[in-house]
């Protein structure tokens, strides 16, 4: 069967540019892929790349990237709040942050010391000399 010249029948996309059909959208939105040519990283030494690794499980966020362009003082002033953090929150602690922080010491420790002592019960009496290897159970 011949495709049909008549601009009114909807079954004859060529005759009637208005109608849509889903094959020929389909066809139509079918595009070639983009190809990215990926250049190789530079190749680096066995020393760079130690380097390079103790770096990140070290110092992962880089804190010292803070210090770069500070004056001495302020310098200081950071090298001690990273040593000793209380030192950058502290100051703004307040008595709601302490009932808080007593309420969730109090839900920890309700989860956690059944558990140890239910670990307790459950070990059994060694031997004082452990390399006799003798255990006595309850």
């Amino acid at each position: 069967m011949e495709p049909s010249t008549d601009p009114n029948n909807s079954n004859n996309a060529v005759a009637n540019p208005n109608v849509h059909h889903h094959c020929m959208d389909m066809e139509a939105e079918i595009t070639a892929p983009e190809v990215h040519k990926v250049v190789a990283p530079p190749p680096r030494t066995t020393l760079q790349k130690l380097k390079s690794r103790l770096k990140e499980t070290f110092f992962p966020d880089d804190p010292l990237r803070q210090f770069e362009g500070q004056p001495r003082g302020k310098r200081f002033i950071l090298g001690a709040q990273y040593v000793f953090p209380i030192l950058q929150w502290g100051p703004h602690y307040s008595l709601q942050l302490f009932k808080s922080d007593i309420v969730a010491g109090l839900t920890i420790a309700s989860l956690a010391i059944p558990q140890v002592s239910s670990s307790i019960a459950c070990v059994p009496e060694t031997d004082p000399i452990p390399a006799s290897g003798s255990t006595k159970f309850r």
